[in-house]
């Protein structure tokens, strides 16, 4: 129904309503502090690109494959953040399970390496940075009103990418589909949810680990992409999606006991 900036501008416009109105009746939106705003700005800008190239890689390559590539992209961004900027530990358990994920996600390079020179990957991987310097942000805000860092996020992100529609002259409605228009409602309603779990959460425990627990995503990416769009699955997809599975465990094992040893 809509072109890839168009839908974008849609979806975060969307939830931007649907949150305000619903602060408004709560009245739950709280004032920042200049750092915080600038903070929440930036995010948007960032979140802005992770989501353009995100749709961008979807429409190109398998669920799998865009999940993957978006993965090692975050992954190594914030492995980098984690260590240098927020000087985060690397217990033998956290080594384990980033080791883990970056086996699985090697699976995945080698069950299709046409996919992986393409153009869908390189948008996916640019995604991914997006996500991993994100996910720093966050971590940034973490005294930071939820609401409030989540209505300046999706107010940028829908102006951001509606600057982007009238720069590349994109036409916004293609064709009316009430199927879209229903896709479009649900869909806003998960970012909410979505946003609100991912700040939640990276204030609440380190970058490195948190990034590893939502690798979970790639095995699932694969699971629905099959049932739903007939993206069938090969053995190292299969293999890659356990293994990813795997280092999430192993991540949250050593999160619930505490234990990072220096």
């Amino acid at each position: 129904m809509f072109g890839t900036y168009a839908q974008v501008a849609a979806r975060m416009g969307l939830a931007f309503v649907f949150l305000l109105l619903l602060s408004l009746v709560r009245g739950s939106i709280k004032r920042l502090s200049k750092s915080q705003v600038l903070r929440a700005i930036f995010l948007g800008l960032v979140s802005s690109g992770i989501i353009v190239f995100f749709t961008i890689a979807i429409t190109e390559i398998k669920i799998a494959s865009s999940v993957f590539f978006l993965y090692i992209g975050s992954m190594v961004t914030s492995l980098i953040l984690g260590s240098l900027i927020f000087k985060e530990n690397l217990g033998w358990q956290k080594i384990t399970a980033i080791i883990l994920a970056f086996m699985g996600l090697i699976l995945f390079v080698l069950a299709d390496m046409d996919v992986a020179l393409g153009f869908g990957a390189l948008a996916a991987l640019l995604s991914g940075v997006g996500e991993g310097v994100g996910n720093g942000i966050r971590k940034g805000l973490k005294e930071a009103d939820k609401t409030s860092v989540t209505l300046i996020q999706f107010s940028v992100i829908t102006v951001a990418v509606s600057l982007l529609i009238l720069v590349s002259g994109e036409t916004v409605i293609r064709e009316i589909n009430t199927a879209s228009v229903i896709a479009l409602i649900v869909f806003s309603s998960l970012q909410l949810l979505l946003n609100y779990l991912l700040l939640y959460g990276f204030q609440n425990f380190d970058v490195n680990i948190g990034t590893v627990i939502l690798s979970m995503e790639l095995f699932f990416a694969a699971v629905l992409g099959y049932f739903f769009f007939g993206e069938t699955l090969t053995l190292y997809e299969i293999l890659g999606g356990v293994t990813i599975f795997l280092a999430s465990v192993v991540a949250t094992v050593e999160f619930k006991k505490g234990n990072n040893l220096n």
